[in-house]
């Protein structure tokens, strides 16, 4: 039991450490919507167009036409570069160049008392993310016993982290007047959310064979491959108050509720000829796990969003805020009892559980936004705003067992500016976004540097610098059903 201890532990404690990459913490990342995005969410407590089925409901009421919104296509360009991502002047390198699929919207004259109920409907993208890194790196080390293996060894070490995650969402809005300044509303939103990640480390010391070495190899290698799928249900209602200049949306969003789940996982470590410190002797090792059929959990908490918008002639200003819950540390994926080490043993099962289980724990924070429209005539108003976007991932000293699912750690903020042009049937309306993250002291997910038997062949682990900078463009068409169609209040 105690050779098993020492000779399980530092594979699958250090080998199957994860740190990873993606979109998935950061609640605010893609904003619906070309206008709201431009506007920096300010849809929140007016009437922007027809993502309002989605963004505030409530806020319907105050439609000033009714038509089908096409956001056809966001083009970015985004560029990560972790410093010492991999050790001392070892830096992680990415960039990537995509299009995102956009999202149509419609709020249309369907019910017959349309001046006090509205319904809207909206599919969209909601989350799309992919990111991918590749290092490798060559070098002499004196890594084996020169009593084994005489001069230096030839070290070759590999990372790989390849994410891809989407997110597309089917809402169904519905709008009634309180009042003539209060309207209230109701969405249903059904979430299809994949999230699939591979991550792989191997380095290798291969010894001078002009040296007759008694150990010509020693090597170690992890290997992770994920995939999840999920059907996710969430409820939204909000309040949409307007009087004069004034507009204000209050959002309360409930946690969601998992439909339907599926995934599974394929893990596998390895050590050649390997002689940590507490061992006497050199060995080999072999760790393997498919988890099939897995029931994974995904989580969005409770929210509440609130936004004040005031016209000063041409000039309309927006400020909204969004508060997000906390969510208890719970389980993704539980590998159970399935073996690991091999062969398996009664003696190792529960050490896949140890290692394997894959958990995630969110953090409360707040966002912010302020923006503001100039209507310069009434074929052209021009945008302009500014919002924060803080991660959610929530941090333990020391780690529980297990991983945390892929995430930017790291806070971003987004500066936007664009335009839109009218005509009697139609609207245009197109823009860019600029978004920086930032973080220090950030954790190496391995390190290349000071390589030894000792680590496992990962180095010494330390922490790095990550900068993010992205360029996001935004392109969208309005189609007016009736542009001569007034929303009449119950008091006309």
């Amino acid at each position: 039991m105690r050779f098993l201890r020492n000779a399980i532990l530092p594979i699958c404690g250090c080998l199957l450490s994860v740190t990873v990459f993606s979109q998935d913490n950061h609640y605010e990342g893609l904003q619906l919507g070309s206008k709201n995005a431009l506007l920096s969410g300010a849809a929140v407590s007016k009437w922007v167009d027809q993502t309002a089925v989605v963004i505030n409901a409530a806020t319907m009421m105050n439609a000033q036409e009714a038509g089908i919104t096409f956001n056809t296509t966001t083009g970015s360009l985004d560029n990560i570069v972790f410093r010492n991502g991999l050790g001392d002047d070892l830096d992680i390198k990415t960039s990537n160049a995509q299009l995102h699929p956009g999202l149509i919207a419609a709020d249309l004259p369907i019910l017959k008392d349309e001046a006090n109920n509205r319904m809207g409907i909206s599919i969209f993208r909601r989350i799309d993310d992919r990111t991918r890194f590749t290092s490798r790196e060559e070098y002499m080390q004196n890594i084996i016993d020169d009593a084994e293996a005489p001069g230096m060894e030839t070290f070759i070490g590999q990372y790989v982290l390849d994410i891809e995650l989407t997110e597309t969402t089917a809402a169904l809005g519905w709008a009634t007047r309180l009042s003539p300044t209060w309207s209230a509303g109701l969405a249903t939103m059904a979430h299809f959310r994949s999230h699939r990640y591979r991550e792989n480390f191997s380095a290798a010391a291969v010894a001078d064979p002009a040296f007759n070495p008694a150990v010509d190899l020693v090597s170690a290698e992890s290997d992770i491959s994920l995939k999840a799928s999920f059907a996710l249900l969430q409820i939204r209602g909000s309040l949409a108050w307007q009087s004069g200049p004034w507009n204000a949306g209050f959002v309360l969003t409930l946690p969601s509720i998992r439909v339907w789940s599926d995934g599974d996982m394929i893990a596998e470590a390895s050590l050649v000829n390997i002689k940590p410190d507490s061992l006497s002797e050199r060995k080999s090792y072999l760790a393997s796990a498919f988890l099939d059929k897995q029931k994974p959990v995904f989580r969005y908490p409770v929210s509440v969003s609130a936004g004040v918008s005031r016209s000063f002639g041409a000039v309309t200003v927006s400020t909204s805020a969004s508060w997000y819950g906390a969510v208890d540390r719970y389980v993704v994926i539980d590998p159970g009892d399935t073996p690991y080490l091999q062969p398996p043993s009664s003696e190792n099962i529960l050490y896949t559980q140890r290692f394997l289980e894959v958990w995630s724990s969110n953090r409360s924070l707040v966002n912010g936004a302020v923006s503001g429209e100039w209507t310069t005539s009434p074929r052209l108003s021009l945008m302009a705003g500014f919002r924060t976007d803080l991660h959610y991932a929530q941090f333990f000293d020391p780690l529980p067992p297990g991983f945390q699912l892929p995430k930017k750690i790291w806070n971003r903020y987004h500066v936007n500016f664009g335009a839109a042009f009218s005509n009697r049937f139609s609207r245009w309306i197109v823009g860019l976004q600029y978004s920086y993250g930032h973080a220090d002291n950030y954790r190496q997910p391995y390190s290349l540097d000071n390589a030894g038997e000792g680590n496992l062949l990962q180095g010494e682990r330390e922490t790095g610098t990550i900068y993010q900078n992205g360029l996001t463009g935004v392109l969208s068409f309005l189609f007016f059903v009736d542009r001569e169609r007034t929303i009449r209040k119950p008091d006309e």
